[in-house]
């Protein structure tokens, strides 16, 4: 069973999950309002950004922290930085980039709120994490 799951729980099944779960957000950020659903509940978009920024930390994190690095602390500190730093690039590439989107500062506290809290939940189980590493052999 243990190799069914090292096999399964592979570092390049997690890039690409991270890669396509990154490129799908800057895509469904950018295109054109008139294609999605109208929410009827006010701001609910915001728990979607939150959602979204919470499978993608998840997706870097577990490929990083699991399969690439060896300081765990500073790969956080990176990929926190970098994702929250990517959903401010997002909010800028709409107000800049198209005129059917515009700049809001809360969807960029939503996208930080997801990030923060993956990297909470990596630092609290970091023990367990790498235990995990540790028997996956990675």
């Amino acid at each position: 069973m243990q190799k069914l799951i090292k096999h399964i729980l592979t570092a390049n099944l997690f890039l690409v999950l991270a890669i396509v779960f990154t490129v799908l957000i800057l895509y469904l950020s950018l295109m054109p309002t008139q294609n999605l659903p109208s929410i009827q509940i006010e701001q609910a978009d915001k728990f979607y950004h939150l959602i979204a920024y919470i499978f993608l930390a998840g997706s870097w994190f577990t490929y990083f922290v699991l399969f690439k690095s060896k300081q765990d602390k500073i790969s956080l500190f990176i990929i926190s930085s970098a994702l929250i730093l990517f959903g401010i690039v997002i909010e800028v590439l709409q107000t800049t980039l198209t005129d059917y989107r515009t700049f809001d500062v809360w969807d960029i506290i939503s996208n930080t709120t997801g990030v923060l809290l993956v990297n909470a939940f990596f630092m609290l189980n970091k023990n367990k994490l790498r235990k995990l590493k540790h028997q996956l052999n990675v």
